[in-house]
């Protein structure tokens, strides 16, 4: 059974066998790649999150508490990293006060009237007939 053999890949990992790790992330990594590249695309930080999973996967291996589910515990940390990199990486959003300075704006001055001055002078001028 896969989620029997992960366990004991994840107890040797944890013993520190760096074959071990390897080849829990080889058995997972289509998980892996799949999470990522459905939250980011095809875009060209798509490797360096999934280095920065398998990194913080490696580092947080003794807090996984359930060495089974390995295979989900991973695709976590990679949605979760993919995350965080969308947020630093998205277009910076800007509002009306961003955009004006926070500030009040006046609007323009027109040389010519408006359509509500065109319509009193024309009712005062009507008036004075």
């Amino acid at each position: 059974m896969v989620a029997d053999c992960d366990a004991i890949l994840v107890e040797r990992a944890r013993a520190g066998d760096k074959e071990a790790f390897a080849g829990l992330l080889a058995r997972h990594l289509p998980l892996v790649h799949g999470v990522c590249r459905r939250l980011l695309g095809a875009d060209d930080g798509l490797e360096d999150v999934m280095q920065e999973a398998a990194l913080q996967a490696l580092l947080g291996l003794d807090r996984l508490r359930d060495p089974a589910q390995v295979g989900p515990w991973l695709a976590g940390i990679a949605l979760n990293v993919a995350r965080r990199s969308r947020r630093r990486h998205a277009p910076e959003l800007w509002s009306w006060d961003a955009l004006t300075g926070g500030g009040l704006v006046l609007e323009p001055i027109e040389e010519r009237p408006g359509p509500d001055q065109l319509i009193e002078a024309s009712e005062l001028a009507e008036t004075v007939r």
